[in-house]
């Protein structure tokens, strides 16, 4: 992945999706990477592999970085769970992702900061 994409993180995580008519949340298991300046995701590792289309983007461009869970977030995050989440926003619009490990988490931390830091904007 690292070789061919030039993919600086991916795994397949947890991701807080808000249903705008229904208002609330949900977690969706997501296929997510950061390549360059970009955090994609996909419904599956499969439908990647099948060269579907992202089903979301988030440009780390302009103002871009990490954040905190808001308060409605939080409520949807066990206390177990809280070390592994990760809120990004970048170019009107947020992420908040739930990793598999504590690892991945300081991982796709790292990779948002160095991103972020390296825009050209």
């Amino acid at each position: 992945m690292q070789r061919l994409w030039r993919v600086q993180w991916y795994c397949t995580v947890q991701m807080l999706v808000q249903y705008a008519h229904a208002q609330r949340l949900e977690w969706r298991t997501v296929f997510a990477m950061v390549q360059g300046h970009r955090l994609l995701w996909w419904r599956s590792v499969g439908d990647f592999d099948d060269g579907l289309a992202p089903q979301g983007r988030l440009f780390l461009a302009g103002h871009a970085g990490l954040a905190t869970p808001s308060p409605l977030e939080l409520r949807e995050i066990s206390p177990d769970d809280v070390e592994r989440v990760v809120c990004v926003f970048g170019s009107g619009a947020r992420a908040t992702i739930l990793t598999q490990s504590v690892v991945a988490k300081e991982e796709l931390e790292l990779v948002v900061e160095s991103a972020v830091s390296a825009k050209a904007d």
